[in-house]
């Protein structure tokens, strides 16, 4: 009781200087176990891990200090998949553990490393709710991981919708060397990937403007996991120099937005009082701790501020032709 009542402050303390805000987005529970993964080696003569109902109280003391951060587990315990936490793997890479691992999710089972049994939870779409993490094993060669096994690699990150591969990983490998196009392989299949699918607004209305324009967007995502924090959404106007005019939120959960779903999302733009010319929109997505964006989309854009160029129409006098609605897919 001493040490869980001290284990609860230095939480609390630390919850206090670290947790009021979104800086820390994942957080992989420890405190327990060899080096706080929440297993230990009994075969060495050390007492196994508290029962479950006592192991839950170490995880409320991170959920109550930090509540604007994701948590995860080690293993799919129970309160694990009540609160909807993400799940760690620190053996990516590692075929027959991550295996395992994998089992543990889709299917849960018995763990005996805790005084009386303890059972894993079946989470197979944990990972649409919480994050899914873990270390490079350490087991294996670079070489290995990258090189030799690279498209098994691939497969079991794919498979365990990995959204951060961390603190171990490939970072004593020189950038460009020989692993650079492994890395970046598996890079490539790790987190989200946000992309426009479609977007539709007029190509040309009359002035003088006397209302706001209707912006339709679709938006997918061809990666692994969703991203899981709604951050807020906007879309910018701008002149013929790019320099924003205005900007308007636009109504969208990106926590919504699934691997191989597509997600619509509607806003009207205020152009009212525009002069004749050419205006483009785009969109962005806001960091709320800079407040600027943050977000690089998978298509091509014109712009390098990360704020996406949907793209373009024109303020026109009247009597010009009748007006057009652009599709851009």
């Amino acid at each position: 009781p001493v040490l869980i009542e001290k284990h609860k402050r230095i939480l609390e303390v630390l919850g206090y200087r670290y947790g009021q805000d979104d800086f820390f987005a994942f957080i992989e529970l420890g405190s327990l176990g060899h080096w706080g993964e929440w297993h230990v080696d009994q075969s060495t003569g050390i007492r196994p891990l508290p029962e479950e109902a006592i192991l839950d109280l170490y995880v409320q003391h991170y959920l109550d200090s930090f509540p604007n951060s994701l948590l995860l587990m080690r293993r799919p315990f129970g309160v694990a998949a009540n609160e909807k936490l993400g799940i760690y793997n620190d053996m990516t890479g590692d075929p027959e553990a991550t295996l395992t691992w994998l089992d543990w999710i889709e299917n849960g089972g018995e763990y005996d490393q805790t005084d009386g049994l303890s059972l894993l939870e079946p989470m197979p779409n944990g990972w649409v709710h919480g994050p899914i993490g873990g270390e490079q094993t350490h087991t294996l060669q670079n070489s290995f991981v990258y090189g030799t096994n690279l498209d098994t690699t691939i497969d079991l990150v794919r498979r365990s919708h990995t959204t951060f591969i961390g603190p171990g990983g490939p970072y004593d490998e020189e950038f460009g060397g020989v692993l650079q196009s492994g890395i970046d392989a598996v890079l490539e299949n790790v987190g989200y990937k946000l992309f426009f699918a479609k977007a539709e607004m007029p190509f040309a209305i009359v002035a003088p403007v006397s209302g706001p324009i209707r912006v339709d967007l679709v938006l997918g995502n061809a990666g692994v996991a969703p991203m899981y924090f709604n951050w807020p959404a906007k879309l910018f106007l701008f002149d013929e120099a790019g320099k924003i005019i205005s900007e308007r939120t636009v109504r969208i959960d990106l926590r919504e937005i699934l691997p191989d779903q597509l997600i619509q999302a509607t806003a009207l733009l205020q152009v009212e009082d525009l002069d004749p010319g050419v205006y483009s929109i785009g969109f962005g997505i806001i960091d709320p701790l800079t407040n600027q964006p943050a977000i690089r989309f998978a298509n091509p854009n014109n712009r390098t501020d990360l704020i996406f160029e949907i793209g373009s129409f024109h303020v026109v006098e009247e009597n010009s032709p009748a007006i057009p609605v652009q599709s851009l897919e």
